[in-house]
């Protein structure tokens, strides 16, 4: 049962008959999409709308099922996460979303966001959609492909904007691809599979890319699933076999002996079916796999067994099925990909995270934060064990960061997650720089470290001696010391002292004891701030005259406060996150008002936010996830404040959600609550709930 409030469901109550879904011909789940064919022909698609695989409406999302266009005569429908393709009963295929590698197959590669024909053939009995490919089938069983070259299978690195004909003299009955490869089952029940082969998931026994379609064995198969980085199938003789990341690179038997059916492969969670039992298994972070918890699972295990289950098609991180004849949904639910209505992202500081808190940091869905007793603790996404607490489950509320010592400071960049203790040791955890653990471990022996920042693959910091040391990723000379070879082991940027330094997308900045500002790496944007577009891969003044007292690099742009207190942006601006009310990109700092009592800022991914010495609160750009926290989402071209009449002191950001720490002592988090920042446990099902119309 679902309990409603206003307009939003949020809890439970009974859930009408006649909004659920029963029966439908087809279901297809990948990325944030999910769609349906129903029973009388109608086509509906939910969730993640922005690649235009969904038409928008609310945004850039559908919380609910929501009819495309009005015709009655859809088949069975694909979705590749960004783009979508639909066959009719007619016999004509249609495609929409995303088409930057032709993967429309209209002859362009001009995005659609309305259905728009594959040619002018009648006569498709078959579709899929992969990441940047699609295939389809034609007639007695001819295969066609499309897209990415590389991928399409006919044999070249070429992309093609059009269908072209596969495995010439082979038919096939059916087809199955996710991200860049893909299988089929011949008229023989012949398996044949190509594309990419890094984990081995062509199933050929190598790691080599296929790039045509390649016999795999010389078993017979009543079934394929090609999914991400993995494939599974089941054989004629009702096996079930995996290949793949997770697997050898050739099918192995993952349950023998047994009656299978039917698989669906997702990203690291597995579905199959026996008769109308389900069966589930792999990564279960999100409860995509419909346990109940989010444990993850090492053996098939049984789903509900007094259920009946049918159709069944499983992503990344969401699955979908039809249970009792009824369309249900469970797995991460945070751009509306599971169809229960449920708002699963914040607007407005609301819900407060407890705790006298003295630090904060916030990146790729994951925060931590000091506390005043020099405890940390952090929540949110842990897939890689950033959170530090020994396990790589999600956690929708704050838990201790394994290990003893007492913490001075925190830094959340990418996978991995950087402390300094009070002794003055550097200790990084999760996937980062040379480290996979889900516990801290100590990054050399200096015990002098005072503050550190870390980017997407690399991380900076600064020593009691104020001398600058970054390591990691260099690809765009993020490091700092003139080369773009990487290292594990911090290196020092040159010989001068630095007050402060800020580590964001491949690119740097450090304020000198000075006060002047350098910056340097990825600077395709003006985000170094020197008046180019030019690469650098070692410090550079930042133009314009002044002193500066802080400084923030997010993806594409960069912000800063001078020591006057006036506020400072430049680099990327499509989306108004420079906060100057213009969309125009600027290669030098630009001020951001006349304001002359800003505190701190952090430049985010597309939106910024700043503190000003009063304790306000202010925000601009980007607003889809609500991450802005007016209470809308509508984008701000200016900064506009939030949480009126409360007192902030630090504001931290990642692309999706803003948490901020007021000056009482709790945290407050807002916009997209995808993996649990919130801390209010909404961002997913555990278990499968009903899809409403």
């Amino acid at each position: 049962m679902l309990l409603a409030v206003g307009c939003g469901r949020i809890g439970f109550e009974p859930v009408a008959e006649s909004s659920l879904i029963e029966s439908p011909r087809s279901v297809s789940a990948s990325g944030a999409v999910s769609c349906a064919v129903l029973a009388d022909g109608a086509l509906l698609c939910w969730g993640d709308a922005v690649h235009g695989s969904l038409a928008p409406t609310i945004g850039d999302r559908y919380m609910f099922p929501t009819q495309i266009g009005g015709d009655l005569d859809w088949a069975e429908v694909s979705t590749g996460a960004q783009h979508t393709c639909a066959r009719k009963v007619d016999g004509s295929l249609w495609c929409w979303g995303t088409n930057t590698d032709g993967q429309l197959g209209d002859g362009t590669t001009t995005t659609r966001t309305v259905p728009v024909q594959v040619g002018v053939a009648t006569d498709w009995t078959a579709i899929f959609a992969a990441r940047r490919t699609t295939c389809g089938l034609r007639g007695e069983g001819v295969l066609w492909c499309w897209g990415a070259g590389g991928a399409v299978g006919d044999g070249t690195l070429m992309p093609r904007f059009e269908p072209v004909p596969i495995a010439a003299g082979q038919t096939f009955r059916t087809i199955s691809g996710r991200d860049d490869h893909a299988c089929a089952l011949d008229s023989n029940d012949r398996l044949w599979c190509w594309g990419d082969n890094g984990n081995g998931e062509v199933g050929d026994g190598t790691l080599v890319p296929a790039r045509a379609p390649l016999l795999i064995g010389v078993a017979t198969w009543r079934v394929v699933s090609a999914g991400f980085q993995r494939t599974c199938g089941v054989t004629a003789a009702g096996a079930l076999s995996c290949w793949g990341n997770g697997f050898s690179p050739a099918p192995q038997d993952v349950a023998a002996g047994v009656a299978w059916t039917g698989v669906s492969t997702g990203g690291g969670a597995i579905c199959a079916t026996r008769d109308t039992a389900l069966w589930c298994w792999g990564e279960n972070d999100y409860g995509q796999l419909g346990t109940g918890d989010n444990f993850r699972v090492a053996t098939p295990t049984e789903i509900e067994p007094t259920a009946r289950f049918g159709l069944v098609a499983s992503s990344q991180q969401h699955t979908c099925a039809v249970r009792d004849r009824v369309l249900v949904c469970t797995g991460l639910g945070a751009r509306g990909q599971l169809g229960d209505g449920l708002e699963r992202w914040t607007l407005s500081p609301r819900t407060a995270i407890p705790g006298a808190w003295s630090g904060l940091a916030v990146s790729d869905g994951a925060a931590c934060a000091t506390a005043t007793d020099q405890t940390l603790w952090c929540w949110g996404a842990n897939a890689f064990g950033q959170l530090g607490h020994g396990i790589t489950t999600p956690e929708p509320a704050p838990v201790r960061v394994g290990g003893v010592g007492a913490w001075a400071h925190v830094s959340v960049k990418s996978s991995g997650t950087l402390g300094i203790r009070t002794d003055g040791t550097l200790w990084q955890w999760g996937a980062h720089i040379g480290v996979s653990s889900t516990t801290p471990v100590q990054l050399g022996t200096e015990t002098t470290w005072s503050r550190t920042d870390g980017g997407s693959d690399h991380a900076c910091g600064v020593q009691l001696d104020r001398s600058a040391w970054c390591w990691g990723g260099n690809i765009s000379g993020q490091l700092g010391d003139g080369s773009t070879v990487a290292s594990t082991t911090p290196r020092r940027i040159g010989t001068a002292t630095y007050d402060a330094i800020a580590a964001g997308y491949r690119g740097t900045c450090a304020i000198r004891t000075d006060g002047t500002l350098w910056c340097w790496g990825e600077n395709s944007t003006g985000q170094v701030g020197d008046g180019t577009t030019t690469l650098r891969t070692a410090p550079v003044l930042v133009s314009g005259s002044g002193t500066w007292a802080h400084v923030s690099v997010g993806s594409f742009h960069t912000c800063g406060r001078r020591t006057d207190g006036s506020l400072w942006c430049w680099g990327a601006n499509e989306l108004n996150q420079l906060g100057d009310g213009t969309f125009v990109p600027r290669l030098t700092p630009r001020q951001i008002g006349t304001d002359t009592d800003w505190d701190t800022v952090m430049a985010a991914g597309e939106h910024s936010c700043a503190t000003k010495i009063d304790g306000t609160l202010w925000c601009w750009g980007l607003n889809n996830d609500g991450k802005l926290g007016d209470g809308t989402r509508t984008s701000r071209a200016l900064p506009g404040q939030l949480g009126a009449g409360m007192s902030w002191e630090q504001v931290e950001a990642d692309s999706e959600t803003t948490c901020a720490r007021a000056t009482a002592g709790p945290i407050y988090c807002f916009g997209s609550n995808a993996y649990g920042l919130s801390g209010d446990g909404s961002a997913w099902s555990t278990r499968f709930q009903p899809v409403v119309r």
